[in-house]
């Protein structure tokens, strides 16, 4: 079955779904143990560096998994090559104009099978490198791997976490709230007369959750003010990328937004997308030239469907979010309903996506199986468009959760695993939206990887 998974679809198991693939119908075995980046450490030595960290990762698992001991002899090794790179020695950090684009091919020659990643930077090899393990399926019948030929409090769990997530191609973005939310940040000697209504009771007479505490209107303004002047030094130093990102609100309606300035505000759209044209919201943000950043809440927030956290019934948004939802927030074609022509400046304007989640339902017990799988649906909506509907990613999307789970996250399950093991078997809506989408990359062969 693993075998068919890998060469019977068109995109096997990749997710999310590239934006051009030719995969190949051969499958060759592959030790576990065999598996490394063959580049020497002339070139970009931090990259390789990274690289080497990210392919070990990723064996690590293999080899929990498989227990394999030795190599087999009658096995396939498999080197992974970079190419690419400018030479430069510093440690990437990825920002908004990091390339990720990459392409990836494989071929055989005897006893070696190479897998050829380029990419301009780092973060898109890592794309590359994360593409290829896709390729990998434990077949627990053959007890072999099938390859296609808490709370921060210091300031070193603070490190570790910028680290652990650049290694993985993500941009932390550390957000400031105010005036609200912030009661107990400014509860602090000496600062005593910063806050308003601090820990007032009964708290929903002052607040929309506890505990209550905003800044006064004077320390509102001198907040921003620092926020601005930092952005301002930043910008002086030749980070064109720095940007103030803000949620939309009242500030942000078309009668006020004009107070701010589109060269330094990005805009991350809360308001609903896809059955609320009337709100003029969008396409004033879009006509007067912001950047913007799309969760649409009625798509995008995974809090949504939980009993209500005060009183009784369900919380104020629901019903729950399917991942199909979630795989149908087609961004585009939201501001197409606006009657916008997609234009390579409107194109430029629209940064991408998130989803959302909050803590007032939802700890450490729970977090990863409410983000996983339903964020990867709307990821491969960002990333590749793709012209089908969720119908067709469905096998996909059931494969991917279980590697995941494989891979020790746990992800919420989609379906009954009979589903997964009888694909094509669970009928639904075949029809698909007409959408063409650009080619960027490639993969050319498949693999096969055991263990003994």
């Amino acid at each position: 079955m693993v075998e068919c998974q890998l060469t019977c679809d068109e995109y096997a198991l990749l997710w999310p779904k590239p934006k051009s693939a030719q995969l190949g119908k051969t499958v060759s075995t592959v030790s576990v143990s065999r598996i490394d980046l063959v580049n020497d450490d002339s070139g970009d030595v931090q990259v390789i560096k990274m690289l080497h960290r990210i392919i070990n990762d990723q064996i690590a698992w293999m080899k929990l998994k498989s227990n394999e001991q030795s190599p087999n002899s009658s096995e396939h090794e498999l080197r992974i090559t970079y190419l690419g790179g400018d030479g430069n020695s510093t440690e990437p950090k990825i920002c908004r104009e990091s390339q990720e684009g990459y392409t990836l091919s494989t071929a055989k020659a005897g006893s070696v099978i190479t897998a050829n990643i380029t990419a301009a930077e780092f973060f898109g090899a890592r794309h590359g490198i994360e593409t290829l393990f896709q390729l990998i399926e434990f077949d627990e019948v053959k007890n072999s791997f099938i390859i296609l030929d808490d709370v921060i409090n210091t300031q070193d769990q603070i490190k570790d976490i910028l680290e652990y997530a650049n290694y993985r191609g993500v941009q932390v973005i550390p957000e400031q709230n105010q005036p609200a939310h912030v009661g107990h940040g400014w509860n602090f000697p000496g600062a005593e007369n910063y806050t308003v209504c601090l820990n007032a009771e009964p708290w929903y007479d002052y607040c929309v959750e506890p505990p209550c505490g905003q800044l006064w209107c004077e320390f509102q303004e001198k907040s921003s003010a620092k926020l601005k002047s930092v952005y301002e030094t930043k910008k002086d130093e030749n980070e064109t990328s720095l940007r103030i990102i803000v949620w939309t609100s009242r500030i942000t309606l078309p009668e006020y937004n004009d107070n701010l300035d589109p060269d330094t505000y990005t805009i991350q759209i809360w308001t609903k997308g896809s059955n609320n044209l009337s709100d003029p919201t969008i396409s004033s943000l879009l006509d007067k030239g912001y950047d913007v950043i799309f969760s649409n809440y009625e798509s995008t927030y995974l809090n949504c469907g939980f009993g209500a956290w005060v009183g009784e019934g369900k919380n104020w948004c629901s019903p729950y979010m399917g991942w199909q939802e979630l795989y149908e927030n087609d961004i585009y074609k939201l501001v197409e309903r606006r009657g916008f022509q997609l234009t390579d400046k409107i194109k430029s304007q629209i940064l991408g996506g998130e989803t959302n989640m909050w803590s007032e339902q939802v700890d450490n017990t729970l977090v990863e199986g409410n983000i996983f799988p339903r964020s990867n649906t709307f990821a491969e909506r960002l990333w590749s468009n793709p012209s089908t509907n969720w119908y067709e990613a469905e096998t996909r999307i059931l494969n991917h959760r279980h590697s995941l789970v494989q891979r020790g996250i746990r992800a919420a399950a989609l379906q009954p695993e009979w589903f997964r093991l009888n694909e094509g078997q669970c009928y639904g809506n075949t029809d698909t939206p007409n959408f063409e989408i650009a080619a960027s990359e490639t993969t050319t062969d498949t693999l096969e990887a055991s263990s003994t």
